[in-house]
């Protein structure tokens, strides 16, 4: 196999995700459907805020995409606290909870 695949197969020229739910079975639909698609992968998920803020902190992310329906916080609260450590990452919020059920 040659570099280009090995890095393409393992994420590196891909988009690398950070999902945030606090749901494990929307965590990993969602992980199914994104890996699916070409440019992206999730690289790291977490199920609340302190999780988010270490995935964000230990690997290399180029988005994170939070949903809008998490028990304990909000959703703003989380971005807010990954915007403060990592300022330039965009970040997605998402409705999982409506998303999934349509």
């Amino acid at each position: 196999m040659n570099l280009k695949k090995e890095q393409h197969d393992k994420g590196e020229n891909k988009n690398r995700i950070l999902l945030v739910d606090d749901d494990s079975v929307v965590r990993q639909e969602l992980i199914g459907l994104i890996n699916q698609t070409p440019n992206f992968v999730v690289c790291a998920e977490a199920e609340n805020v302190s999780q988010a803020l270490t995935a964000a902190e230990n690997n290399q992310v180029d988005l994170a995409i939070v949903a809008t329906s998490m028990k304990g916080t909000t959703y703003v609260q989380v971005v807010e606290k990954i915007k403060l450590q990592r300022p330039n990452l965009p970040v997605l919020t998402i409705p999982t909870s409506e998303f999934l059920l349509k």
